[in-house]
């Protein structure tokens, strides 16, 4: 058996299977390689977000992406608001997404990321830029918590985390 025409076969075919996965994983990085607008812009943002986050979040950031499972909307109530300032956001977003693969976004795209979702919950303009060391003075509403309108609720109200159970135990008496 001649070993050069074995080793040919071989290489073609590894080169191929390369090329192959190649094609079908960089069709999603497309996009991010030809990112829109300044780091920490919405259009940035959206493209970033386009590559690396509608997988699982989808396209309408309704949580229904095309990984088949049902992941956390990032639109509405309950979702992007309920931060308390963007720099809270952007260490979330930096440190654990995207979910196969934390930490992995670099600085400039999770800035890009948070200022398109904060567009997207109207929270930021179309011509927003986010600048990172000014982060934390950007106040989302979750920074003014509302207090739970449930008897037993505490008295400074400030101290109460949206949505939480914080407000202690409801107690019922009998008529």
């Amino acid at each position: 058996m001649d070993t050069t025409i074995f080793g040919r076969r071989a290489a073609r075919m590894l080169i191929a299977g390369m090329l192959a996965l190649g094609i079908a994983g960089g069709a999603r990085w497309a996009a991010h390689a030809q990112k829109a607008g300044v780091p920490g812009s919405v259009p940035a943002g959206q493209s970033v977000y386009a590559a690396r986050c509608s997988f699982c979040h989808g396209d309408a950031l309704d949580g229904q992406g095309s990984g088949g499972r049902a992941y956390p909307p990032l639109i509405g109530p309950h979702t992007v608001p309920d931060y308390p300032t963007a720099a809270v956001l952007y260490d979330y977003i930096k440190r654990s997404m995207p979910y196969a693969r934390p930490g992995s976004l670099s600085d400039e795209d999770t800035l890009s990321v948070v200022a398109f979702l904060l567009n997207q919950n109207d929270l930021l303009a179309a011509d927003g830029v986010l600048d990172p060391a000014g982060l934390g003075a950007v106040l989302l509403p979750g920074s003014r918590p509302l207090p739970p309108p449930i008897p037993g609720a505490p008295a400074n109200p400030g101290s109460v985390t949206p949505g939480s159970s914080q407000a202690g135990a409801l107690t019922v008496t009998a008529p």
